[in-house]
């Protein structure tokens, strides 16, 4: 099956223009452009912010996005000789929780714990991280309110780093689903650049 890699970039005077100035209309705008109305969701995205206070969105997709008439969408398909690296840097962002005493905790704050907890999960991704190289980008929250104007507050961490593809079957998987539990509001997307 095809993947896509698109890049949505939003200058600031069309966000306003279009009220999309919090993360859960960003987010709206992106399952409206990547999903048919009932389809389950099997695109994964970023958000970064441009230096004009404009937004630019990465979406990783198995078909090309609709061009919303906002921002300018470009796409392309992922080669699948893209998979065959051994070695990839990378850039994820992660919702990184662990479980005490049946409480949920972040572990945000914490860069070697979060670091840790990345690592701990390569073997099932088909990953190695190489924890040497790996460095938290930055930590922040996502606060909103949904639909039904119900505050929400997500924690997040941006890590960067390198990993060598131990089970490329698993990789591929690892890829197209993305990591970690939480996969909505930009969490998820493994980013990769191959290492030659």
């Amino acid at each position: 099956m095809s993947l896509y890699l698109s890049k949505l970039v939003i200058p600031l005077d069309q966000l306003l223009r279009n009220r999309l100035m919090d993360d859960y209309k960003i987010h709206q705008l992106v399952y409206d452009i990547c999903l048919e109305p009932d389809e389950a969701r099997d695109f994964l995205y970023y958000v970064s912010h441009t230096p004009y206070g404009g937004v630019a969105i990465i979406i990783q997709s198995h078909r090309v996005p609709r061009d919303c008439g906002i921002g300018r969408l470009e796409t392309e398909e992922i080669p699948e000789e893209f998979f065959d690296f051994t070695r990839y840097s990378f850039l994820v962002r992660v919702r990184p929780v662990r479980k005490y005493d049946g409480k949920v905790i972040d572990v945000l704050y914490r860069t070697n714990e979060v670091i840790a907890w990345l690592c701990e999960r390569g073997p099932q991704l088909g990953i190695q991280f190489l924890p040497d190289t790996m460095d938290k980008q930055r930590g922040d929250n996502l606060s909103f309110r949904n639909n039904n104007k119900r505050s929400i507050t997500i924690t997040y961490a941006d890590i960067s780093g390198i990993l060598e593809v131990t089970d490329s079957v698993k990789f591929r998987s690892t890829v197209e689903t993305g990591i970690g539990g939480s996969k909505g509001f930009g969490l998820g997307l493994l980013q990769l650049k191959p290492i030659r």
